[in-house]
């Protein structure tokens, strides 16, 4: 009888270390999943909207590149460098050169190239692999509204060789509501009304917000100084936690405002906006092309189609979550280094169609 106790007291003793090994090694095969099927490169970096760090108060935009701009970006799950031209643009080219086929491509965070460093860029993949001249006036935040005004800049500038042979703009869905609003990721912009006969330009020139100065040093440093973000497990489950408490309103609030959904306005509105692009396009004999970036089931879609295709406006759908599945950032919505060739290679068959009806 005594022994049996002995032998209970003996296993209980033993089950808190068999508990701690079990643990351990659950953590350890949780750390090789992840880096197997689900790698990214780092995480938890001190994160700056790019807003504050390449890019500067503008009176028509709202926000524009830094001239000259050089540095490092980070979220989440990328730590990449970003460098502007002079025009302030994530570019290596002049926006036109003679004897060159000239693309210009215009978008937001994802032409931008939004997590990934300058050679992965969509529009630096296409320069590379076509021998064409792609100048990319994309910029994060930017919704269709400011891009036109972008593209009407660059028109005017003089600048000497030929005009671009074609345009190329990334929609994409929070585009339906950064063109209906005056505030978008907490910075004043522009905005378009459509109430008249003619579209008004207001809220122009847009009210300036001082901003924090980034400070990439201090940040690499705290980086350093932080050996668990290099775990893929550890940034997960917390990543995870975060989302579950903002799920259940408990926290802060996302970086990002939530989307409301897209309504028929907003869809005219675009429409109206992209039918200006191309006109603007037009008066400098390019041609215009749209890519419908990562389109889902909303309506939404089919109606813009719709209505560009009525305008005699050239559409394709670019989805790269159909087939896929690892084109994407790991904590992020926005394309990784993959994703941007697929990109690349979905663009240049688009602007292959302008030049092909050419010869």
């Amino acid at each position: 009888m005594n022994m049996k106790k002995s032998n209970a007291r003996s296993a209980r003793g033993r089950l808190p270390p068999l508990v701690l090994l079990s643990l351990i090694v659950a953590a350890l095969v949780g750390e090789v999943f992840l880096r197997v099927f689900y790698p990214c490169p780092r995480y938890n970096y001190a994160y700056q909207p790019p807003q504050q760090t390449f890019f500067r108060y503008d009176s028509l935009l709202g926000w524009k590149g830094r001239p000259g701009a050089d540095g490092t970006f980070a979220s989440l799950d990328f730590i990449v460098r970003v460098t502007h031209d002079r025009h302030g643009h994530r570019s290596s080219t002049d926006p036109t050169l003679p004897g060159k086929r000239n693309v210009i491509v215009v978008g937001d965070s994802y032409g931008w190239g939004w997590g990934v460093d300058n050679d992965d860029v969509f529009a630096e993949v296409m320069m590379r692999e076509t021998g064409w001249n792609v100048y990319n006036l994309s910029a994060p935040g930017y919704g269709t509204d400011q891009q036109l005004l972008e593209i009407d800049l660059l028109t005017r500038r003089p600048t000497p060789g030929p005009e671009a042979d074609v345009g190329v703009l990334l929609f994409t869905k929070n585009d339906f509501l950064d063109i209906t609003s005056e505030e978008r990721y907490g910075y004043p912009k522009p905005r378009f009304l459509f109430d008249g006969a003619e579209p008004l330009l207001s809220n122009v020139p847009v009210p300036e917000r001082e901003t924090s100065v980034y400070d990439s040093a201090r940040s690499l440093e705290r980086y350093k100084r932080t050996w668990f973000n290099n775990s893929h497990l550890y940034n997960f489950v917390i990543e995870v936690c975060r989302k579950v408490l903002r799920t259940l309103g408990i926290g802060p609030p996302a970086a990002v405002d939530p989307d409301r959904a897209v309504e028929a306005e907003d869809v005219r509105a675009a429409a109206q906006l992209i039918q200006m692009m191309r006109d603007e396009f037009a008066e400098r004999g390019t041609d215009f092309y749209v890519i419908l970036m990562m389109p889902d089931n909303d309506r939404c879609w089919d109606d813009l189609e719709s209505k560009l295709a009525r305008m005699g406006i050239a559409a394709s759908r670019f989805n790269d979550r159909v087939f896929y599945r690892q084109t994407r950032l790991w904590l992020d919505r926005h394309l990784n280094a993959f994703g941007h060739r697929r990109l690349a290679a979905a663009v240049t068959a688009t602007v292959r169609k302008s030049f092909a009806d050419e010869s």
